[in-house]
């Protein structure tokens, strides 16, 4: 057959071969093989087989030893990745072409490990300690915590450095870091060394006392300032003398350069300070001696207690020839200092410096000096009398270097001690050889004392005497020690005890009182004595009154006073005597304090403590009650003493407000709705005065025109918490809020002049006051300089201002200074207010007495009273007080006293 090749076709032909290629039977074969993916190293792993010619993904997931995908088309091209396997190295990944059936092994082998050490780390000289390892090469904290004794750490990569570093511990040096490289297990020991001393803590006292043999004692400061000791905080010193105490806090400060001036230059100031210095005690609280505190590099160390936080530096002079070199900060509370004194040219200097924080503590010891210990086994009373002894039975217990013969003595002129002389020689005293060396303690602590027995006897020269009776031993003209019994020398006489010693004796003008004595003979004496009391003051006057006593027996008596109308108010100290009392009494009180007092007009029990002041005399709420469906009370006038008018009121409250000109208004008892008002004249009549306006009135004061002026809260409601000033007209009715802008309180805080015209406002605390000018309604503060709180106050018809604050007076002046004035003998409680006829004296109260103050000068005087419950300026001039007396089965009695 001869092949055209070059033959020219038309379309017709064209088409023609077209349709012979598509008809069946003539498709020409299509070929296909398999793939086998087979794992070998390990039994399964994730594998993900790709056509990389088709982009599909023949397979995704973990295949089982091995796996045959057959019916791959010929000559595409697969891509076999295997994945990760814990501990195997991943295989690479391999690409095929499917010109044949073929396998693709995917082969996982495990890497031969790396070399690894252990290391070991162990502490020395401490059970546990802070300890960090750390791989310098990555900086990755191997371990960083406490360790307990030692440590290994294992596993550890080769030739790995690591840095071992051990921390702090408290009173041991830390090791220097170390640095090992793992070429072979290592072994690292962090050895710490104790400090000498004990970390210094500024606010205690740390430590050992070096030889110490005395056993379990005690600590205490000696505080210079307060002179005394106090003790630490624990006070106990163990058993080998080791410490740990609190230093106290102080109760006297004085400057800390007290008597020094600061030189020109010096940077900071002066600061109140104290100073305590630690003693040694033994358990029963005998002193053994003084304990001094130094750093381990000998710098001597001063406890400081400052009350400011304060830098010195610079120089300051004491006197002429003692300098101070100053260069400390100080923090409040204790600090420790050091202070190093050097001598040149006649003049001491005191080098005082900060002791550093970082300082380590050694304590020392200085023993305490000779002396003789006095103990006796009876310590009542030795009373000597004509012809008598008293035995005692005395334990002589030596310290330090006494021995040999000792003088005995007393304190008392005209009592001997027998023997006069006792020898220690024989007991453990110290020889000056053998008082060297820490056994001084031991041996001071745990001497063979003497015991003996003395005698106390009379001389010729002995007089009546009752007090201390002090037993000296002394050698060579110096005193080693003494002890105290209380004495009593009895001669024929009488004591006399007065009954009211405690109490005092009260008396009032007009009235009369006596004061109870007990008379009591001593050494046998009975007969007659006559008392007299002495020191009476003018206007009080007692007769002398003559007691028969009798042996072994007391006698009471009431020696009687009488108190003019006019005698002075004031106190008095009065004594007994008599011609058989001794000059001291034997030391029994024979004082007596006696108050004469205003006169006073029993009131008897009252419904509550109400005053205020009448045209004439004063109105009283004398009864209160529930009755014909309302709350009644009795209002009662007392003038000159007596009761002259009693008139009964419905539906009020305990309220009395003072009108100026001598009426008062009796508020209704629901004040915080209250709809009626009386006004109360002199003669007990009444007029009701209706209104609705005054809802939330609790009190308040009245001005010159019968206007009410009082806070309330700003709504009207009872829950709000806001309230403000406000003013009530009787004859209108009217409820005008005067003052909105301020912070007022409904604590009855407001204060009124006595010409009506000045409403003053106190606030809590150190507010500012408020003066209100009843004619324009004008409310203005009041300067405060001072910056006192403000107790009470009280308002001048001019309206200068006067308050109270922490006992003291304070008057605020015309220019807006202010100036305090201290209540001489006593102090303020309460101010009452300006006197009605004499407006430079204002009345105060004060605990058990009326203060009557010069408005001008600011002096006052004390009036003693009983127990003040209130007090009101009368409308003619003076003052009356409402006293409470002694409770009666139906309540407290009441007092009414006036004062001109």
């Amino acid at each position: 057959m001869k092949i055209l090749t070059h033959l020219k076709l038309s379309g017709a032909m064209l088409g023609l071969t077209v349709l012979l290629t598509a008809c069946p039977g003539v498709t020409p074969p299509v070929t296909t093989f398999d793939l086998t993916v087979a794992l070998a190293g390990v039994s399964s792993a994730p594998v993900t087989v790709i056509n990389t010619t088709t982009g599909a993904e023949l397979f995704k997931g973990t295949l089982d030893a091995s796996k045959t995908f057959a019916g791959l088309t010929a000559n595409d091209v697969l891509k076999i990745e295997g994945g990760n396997v814990a501990g195997y190295t991943t295989p690479a990944a391999q690409t095929v072409t499917l010109d044949a059936s073929k396998t693709v092994t995917l082969t996982y082998v495990k890497p031969t490990p790396a070399p690894t050490y252990d290391l070991t780390v162990n502490l020395s000289g401490v059970s546990s300690a802070p300890v960090t390892v750390t791989n310098t090469a990555t900086n990755a904290e191997v371990f960083k915590g406490t360790l307990n004794a030692s440590k290994t750490f294992t596993g550890l990569p080769a030739n790995s450095v690591l840095k071992v570093e051990g921390g702090a511990v408290a009173d041991y040096a830390a090791p220097a870091a170390q640095t090992v490289t793992l070429d072979a297990s290592k072994y690292v020991s962090l050895t710490y060394t104790a400090l000498a001393g004990a970390a210094l803590e500024a606010a205690r006292v740390v430590g050992t006392i070096p030889g110490w043999t005395a056993g379990a004692g005690k600590i205490g400061f000696f505080m210079t300032n307060a002179r005394a000791t106090v003790d630490g905080t624990p006070n106990t010193i163990s058993a080998s003398g080791s410490l740990n105490a609190a230093l106290p806090t102080p109760t006297t400060l004085r400057l800390f350069l007290s008597g020094c001036t600061l030189s020109a230059g010096t940077t900071g100031g002066d600061f109140q300070s104290e100073f305590a210095n630690p003693s040694a005690y033994s358990a029963a609280g005998d002193f053994l001696g003084g304990l001094t505190e130094t750093t381990t590099a000998g710098v001597p160390v001063t406890r400081v207690y400052a009350q400011t936080a304060t830098t010195l530096k610079g120089i300051a002079m004491c006197g002429s020839a003692n300098r101070l070199d100053l260069d400390l900060t100080v923090s409040v509370g204790w600090n420790a200092l050091s202070i190093v004194r050097t001598d040149a040219g006649g003049v001491a200097t005191f080098t005082i410096r900060n002791v550093p924080s970082d300082a380590r503590i050694q304590l020392g010891f200085v023993p305490a000096l000779p002396s003789v210990r006095l103990n006796p086994t009876d310590y009542s009373t030795v009373v000597l009398g004509a012809g008598t002894s008293v035995t005692r039975e005395i334990t002589f217990t030596p310290t330090g270097t006494v021995s040999g013969s000792i003088d005995l003595s007393t304190s008392v002129p005209g009592v001997k001690v027998t023997p006069s002389t006792i020898n220690l020689s024989g007991t453990s005293s110290l020889s000056a050889q053998s008082a060297q060396g820490s056994s001084l303690i031991q041996q001071a602590l745990k001497p063979q004392a003497l015991t003996t027995t003395v005698t106390f006897s009379l001389t010729d020269q002995a007089t009546d005497y009752s007090g201390p009776l002090a037993l000296i031993a002394s050698q060579g003209g110096t005193e080693l020690g003494r002890t105290q019994l209380p004495a009593s020398i009895r001669l024929p006489s009488v004591n006399v005890y007065v009954a009211n010693v405690m109490t005092g004796v009260d008396a009032y003008q007009g009235g009369s009182a006596s004061v109870s004595v007990n008379v009591s003979p001593q050494e046998g004496f009975s007969g007659n004595v006559t008392l007299n009391l002495t020191g009476l003051p003018a206007g009080v006057t007692a007769s002398p009154v003559t007691v028969n006593v009798n042996a072994n027996a007391t006698t009471t008596v009431a020696i009687p006073m009488q108190v003019a109308a006019d005698a002075p108010l004031g106190i008095t100290q009065v004594k007994v005597t008599g011609d058989k009392v001794p000059v001291n009494n034997n030391g029994m009180p024979n004082v007596f304090q006696l108050s004469i007092k205003p006169a006073r007009t029993s009131l008897g029990t009252l419904a509550y403590n109400t005053l205020a002041p009448a045209s004439n005399g004063v109105w009283v709420i004398s009864g209160y009650n529930y009755a014909n469906g309302g709350f009644q009370a009795t209002l009662r006038r007392i003038a000159n003493g007596q009761n002259v008018k009693e008139v009964t009121l419905g539906d009020v409250s305990n309220f009395l407000l003072a009108i100026p000109g001598g009426d008062v208004y009796a508020i209704g008892t629901d004040f915080r709705n209250s709809n009626i008002i009386y006004r109360v004249k002199d003669d007990g009549t009444s007029s009701a005065l209706t209104t609705t306006t005054t809802a939330g009135m609790s009190n308040g004061v009245v001005d010159d025109q019968g206007r009410i002026w009082f806070v309330a809260t700003l709504d009207g409601s009872t829950g709000a918490s806001t309230y403000g000033l406000f003013q009530w007209n009787p004859v209108t009715g009217a409820r005008t809020l005067v003052d909105g802008s301020r912070t007022y309180t409904p604590n009855n805080r407001l204060v009124v002049s006595n010409n009506g015209l000045y409403v003053l406002y106190g606030p809590e605390y150190n507010g500012t006051p408020i003066l209100i000018n009843t004619s324009t309604s004008v409310a203005s503060p009041v300067a405060n300089p001072s910056g006192n709180s403000i107790d009470s106050a009280a308002v001048s018809n001019t309206g200068q201002v006067w308050y109270s604050s922490n006992g003291g007076l304070t008057r605020i002046n015309s220019d807006g200074t202010a100036t305090t004035f201290t209540v001489s003998g006593g102090s303020v409680s309460r101010i009452t207010g300006f006197d009605q006829n004499n407006a430079n004296t204002l009345w105060a109260t004060g605990y058990n007495s009326s203060i009557k103050v010069d408005a001008v000068s600011g002096t006052t005087s004390l009036i003693p009273t009983d127990s003040i419950e209130r007090s009101v300026v009368n409308t003619k001039g003076g003052v009356s007080i409402l006293a409470s007396g002694r409770p009666t089965g139906s309540g407290l009695e009441y007092f009414l006293s006036v004062l001109p």
